[in-house]
């Protein structure tokens, strides 16, 4: 049975970095560059079964497809949830995550709804990069 948190217990989680586990990078894809436009930065999006919301997680590392050092943002009001590395993650990097998040929101959550269903080289076709 899987472990579903309610999206209040979930706030109370953000005092530390949003870590992946196994099943986070199983469920969720990463983009890189190419698929976003932002220098260095990896975000995940994609089902992540233990929130009952549709979040993306974005690593505190260059370039990290590992996923150990991350923090959440909420799709839906980009809160943020977790520790930002303002070193890595500036306050210019962030605004440009928020804007892609913003440009993207809608495709996003449709690939949310649809992931088996929904070709992900159209997904990535589909969404507006960041300059």
């Amino acid at each position: 049975m899987q472990n579903i948190i309610d999206f209040n217990d979930f706030e109370k989680l953000n005092e530390s970095n949003q870590n992946m586990d196994y099943n986070d990078r199983e469920n969720m894809i990463s983009l890189s560059k190419t698929s976003h436009g932002i220098e260095n930065i990896t975000i995940w999006v994609g089902p992540n079964k233990k929130y009952n919301s549709k979040i993306v997680k974005v690593s505190n590392k260059l370039n990290d497809k590992k996923g150990e050092d991350c923090f959440t943002i909420t799709l839906s009001d980009l809160k943020i949830l977790g520790q930002v590395d303002e070193n890595i993650i500036t306050s210019d990097v962030l605004l440009k995550i928020k804007n892609f998040l913003i440009k993207n929101r809608q495709e996003i959550s449709y690939f949310y709804d649809n992931i088996n269903n929904y070709s992900l080289k159209t997904f990535i076709k589909k969404l507006i990069l960041m300059n």
